[in-house]
């Protein structure tokens, strides 16, 4: 399967879905409305779901995902969610790459929309250089970039960033 390397060993992964496999010619073979779940090296539950998966080498190393969404847990209960156009796994490096219409919810509080983003799944980074609008109960943020780090402990948002604080925007509404 292409997902077992998403995890270090010693992590559950079990597949969610039967998965039909289909012949797209040129000896290429893709997964339709696969769902993986499993549980990451903290314990913490998760799955991916993507409508198409199609290998990019013979070696099966790198692989496309039509409309990934990932969704886990944190470790405070809050529901965390991450959905794209297109995403490439590179199972060697544990890279995911999302383009297009990019968009983190975390529970019902925090959302962040981008273009692009580059998840380093083995160092639990994150990290765009596109621009990004985020809400939560701060308000609004445009930044040039972001990066998140420490397993999502560290945000920093990179660039020009303008902040439009909730009391701001809430009086600016009166």
């Amino acid at each position: 399967m292409l997902w077992p390397y998403l995890a270090p060993s010693g992590d559950r992964l079990h597949i969610a879905a039967s998965l039909p496999v289909v012949d797209l010619g040129q000896d290429r073979d893709a997964v339709l409305d696969a769902v993986y779940t499993g549980i990451d090296r903290r314990g913490r539950p998760f799955s991916l779901h993507s409508v198409l998966i199609r290998p990019l080498d013979s070696e099966r190393s790198r692989v496309q995902l039509a409309s990934p969404e990932l969704s886990m847990t944190l470790a405070d209960g809050r529901p965390v969610t991450m959905q794209a156009n297109v995403g490439v796994y590179d199972q060697d490096q544990w890279i995911l790459a999302l383009t297009g219409k990019v968009v983190l919810d975390v529970g019902q509080d925090y959302q962040m929309k981008t273009e692009s983003t580059l998840l380093d799944i083995r160092n639990e980074r994150a990290e765009g250089d596109k621009p990004v609008l985020a809400a939560g109960p701060f308000g609004h943020l445009q930044a040039d970039g972001f990066r998140l780090e420490e397993g999502g402990k560290t945000l920093t948002f990179l660039g020009r960033s303008r902040l439009i604080s909730r009391e701001t925007f809430d009086a600016g509404a009166s």
